[in-house]
């Protein structure tokens, strides 16, 4: 009868070691869903800008207040990561400029169609960007200047730079432009003409909507 008490309890030590060293290995738990990386590559946006001058560069020109204003559109494909290409066209007027020998108080409008070139830190819906604009200004008016028989106009080539930063849509940068403008007038000995440019600093503003 001890011998099979003896053995009862020895069985039932056994089975109370073995399972209190089992331990079952956890369920594991549910992973979240991985987010959607930012990926722009092959995005149309469709940019709504405005823009104003505030400064001019190098003091070449003494404008007046305000120096020079902008409304447009420009079409946005982004390229790759960092590399996008747009084409635009803007109404550009610029007023009260004094340049060499002659002076206006109109403003001098015309229309800017460029393409332009941005390059953007490829880190999500908020980036860094710079840009160039090249193009051709389309003379919209002419305005008479304090010089006998003189008329100025904008006209010619076209040329901007710019850095900014982008952020859900809006996108907000300062740079400058660069215009070509033609001056025709009267001397002694019959009508001439010179070129000229003028430039200036700009804040800008445009807001892209998805085309796709």
């Amino acid at each position: 009868m001890k011998k099979l008490l003896l053995s009862l309890v020895l069985v039932l030590t056994v089975t109370v070691s073995a399972n209190a060293q089992y331990r079952p290995y956890p369920k594991p738990c549910p992973q979240p869903a991985p987010k959607h990386y930012y990926n722009p590559v092959g995005q149309l946006r469709l940019h709504v800008v405005g823009e104003l001058g505030f400064l001019d560069l190098g003091g070449f020109f003494v404008h007046r207040m305000p120096r020079h204003y902008s409304v447009g559109a420009m079409a946005e494909f982004q390229a790759g990561r960092v590399f996008s290409l747009g084409l635009g066209a803007e109404f550009y007027g610029s007023r009260a400029m004094t340049y060499n020998q002659y002076n206006y108080y109109e403003y001098l409008n015309c229309v800017p169609v460029y393409g332009m070139v941005r390059l953007s830190t490829p880190n999500g819906h908020s980036r860094l960007f710079v840009e160039g604009k090249v193009g051709y200004a389309i003379p919209v008016n002419r305005v008479s200047t304090n010089i006998p028989g003189g008329v100025v106009a904008a006209q010619g080539f076209y040329t901007s730079a710019g850095l900014g930063v982008s952020f859900y849509g809006s996108n907000i940068s300062i740079g400058f432009n660069s215009i070509d403008m033609r001056n025709q007038f009267v001397l002694l000995d019959g009508p001439s003409s010179s070129a000229g440019m003028f430039t200036d600093f700009y804040l800008r503003y445009s807001f892209a909507l998805p085309m796709n």
